[in-house]
């Protein structure tokens, strides 16, 4: 378990740039698979990889991959991220393929029409959105030496 912060529905939606309905939406048609499982009467729980991975399926989804590609290819983050990484992610039809790159790689991919995006900022601006609501220090999400 990576910390006990965490975040409920309205937080992740709001740090991660979702409505609160079309969180629940993904979740519903299993678009979005949140790390901890329901229980019975307790509200679901997002962990801080929860909402970097919404944040960066948001992104995604901007640039203009569909709902479920962009939670395929936000399955392949991990935390915490390197100060140089970069989630490069390609589409032939409905496969989707996605890994964590070192940035300096970009440049080449680019001319693939692969989509980037630099994780270390994604997951500083997640974290101090998570940190700034609870009050409390969220897990280092970001290997130290990480731009801010």
């Amino acid at each position: 378990m990576q910390s006990a912060l965490v975040a409920n529905i309205k937080t992740a939606a709001e740090i991660a740039g979702f409505t609160r309905p079309r969180l629940a939406a993904a979740i519903h048609r299993r678009t979005f698979h949140p790390e901890r499982p329901t229980r019975a009467r307790v509200a679901r729980e997002f962990t801080p990889t929860d909402v970097v991975r919404l944040a960066a399926v948001n992104a995604l989804s901007r640039m203009g991959l569909p709902l479920a590609q962009a939670d395929q290819a936000a399955a392949a983050i991990t935390l915490p991220v390197k100060p140089d990484s970069a989630l490069a992610v390609t589409t032939a039809g409905a496969r989707v393929h996605a890994e964590v790159v070192s940035a300096g790689a970009l440049p080449l991919l680019a001319r693939k029409g692969v989509i980037a995006l630099d994780l270390p900022h994604l997951a500083a601006r997640v974290l101090a959105a998570l940190e700034a609501r609870s009050g409390r220090a969220a897990p280092a999400l970001v290997i130290p030496g990480a731009p801010e």
